[in-house]
């Protein structure tokens, strides 16, 4: 395949990214770790804005001590790395920073899908997908900037033929009817009151579905939940 045709439209995408991410609310500090030195390249070149890049490694230890000193908002990993792997470091790195959304790319069709799956990154992508017309990379990166998973096509279609996997769901997709109904009234900015006016339920009941929501969500208030909302409102539209 000749890939020439990316040179051309990587600037608008670099920018496009780079606009998603500082919009996000995550903190803008990103770590990247890979085995290959020429991959770590190609990613460096896509982070052109000053002090957003904080380290770019090539080994688990190298890595997890930068997420340690850094606490990055964002991790870049691929599964193999010179020493140990990205499926230990995404686990360990969440330890050490709570908050860090993660993204791994696998190196190969043989690589461990179900294992991927289980370190609970946010977004999964196989090298094999880069440069393809969805722009998987591109999908990855507004997923997570809008607090969703994303399973790139090849990890999806991999995914099928494991039994027992399950495979994270958008927030939408674990809500009900009801919820998601009270989720588009705080989506348009409506009070507990006007919700439960228009959708004709009490006031405790709309209170109930919220709680409810919140935690299906992972959010502990109100207004998390009202950001985590706008960021799925914009999700739709991509």
């Amino acid at each position: 395949m000749d890939l020439l045709f990316l040179r051309d439209s990587a600037e608008p995408r670099r920018r496009e990214v780079a606009s998603w991410f500082l919009s996000s609310g995550i903190k803008p500090k990103v770590c990247v770790a890979f085995n290959s030195k020429l991959s770590l390249v190609a990613i460096m070149s896509q982070f052109k804005r000053p002090n957003i890049l904080v380290s770019a490694c090539t080994t688990e230890l190298e890595s997890l001590e930068a997420v340690e000193k850094y606490q990055p908002g964002l991790l870049i990993c691929s599964d193999q790395l010179e020493e140990g792997d990205g499926f230990s470091l995404i686990v360990k790195a969440k330890k050490l920073a709570p908050t860090l959304r993660t993204c791994i790319v696998l190196n190969s069709i043989d690589s461990n899908i179900k294992q991927a799956l289980q370190t609970k990154a946010n977004a999964i992508v196989h090298e094999i997908d880069i440069g393809e017309p969805n722009s998987p990379l591109r999908q990855a990166f507004i997923s997570i900037c809008t607090g969703h998973f994303y399973l790139g096509p090849t990890a999806k279609r991999l995914a099928k033929t494991f039994d027992g996997i399950t495979i994270p769901k958008r927030l939408e997709d674990i809500l009900t009817n009801r919820e998601q109904s009270v989720l588009d009234g705080i989506i348009e900015g409506k009070t507990n009151e006007q919700i439960s006016i228009e959708l004709e339920l009490s006031y405790h009941t709309v209170s109930s579905y919220i709680k409810d929501i919140r935690r299906k969500a992972g959010v502990k208030s109100k207004t998390e939940l009202v950001g985590l909302a706008m960021k799925q409102l914009v999700s739709r539209f991509n």
